[in-house]
């Protein structure tokens, strides 16, 4: 799929989810590189944001930074990624010890 088309899908949002799941790192890449992300756990009450420059495959995520192996940065599962690039954000919710914990990612175009 021509990179240049997916951005336009994605924009427009007619991208379909098949397209999204079979997208290589490479046009992952080029669809974030440039876009400003922001991160919160309401668990440990820690959060992110910032523009990304780096992108690299860790294990089941996709670990992004704002620089090649500056900070931690942020780690998106790849079960997520066609949902927080169609939609533009993520929201996990999960409860532990009777407590709702939220993980909540978005783009920032």
């Amino acid at each position: 799929m021509d990179i240049l088309i997916t951005s336009t899908l994605l924009k427009n949002g007619n991208i379909s989810s098949q397209k999204l799941r079979n997208m290589k790192i490479a046009e992952i890449r080029t669809l974030l590189t440039g876009k400003k992300i922001s991160y919160y756990d309401s668990f440990s009450g820690t959060g992110d944001c910032f523009v990304i420059g780096h992108i690299e495959i860790s294990g089941n995520s996709i670990r992004v930074r704002e620089e090649k192996n500056k900070g931690w940065g942020i780690f998106i599962p790849k079960d997520i990624i066609k949902t927080l690039l169609s939609e533009g954000m993520y929201m996990n919710i999960n409860e532990i010890e009777r407590c709702r914990v939220t993980e909540t990612w978005k783009i920032i175009n």
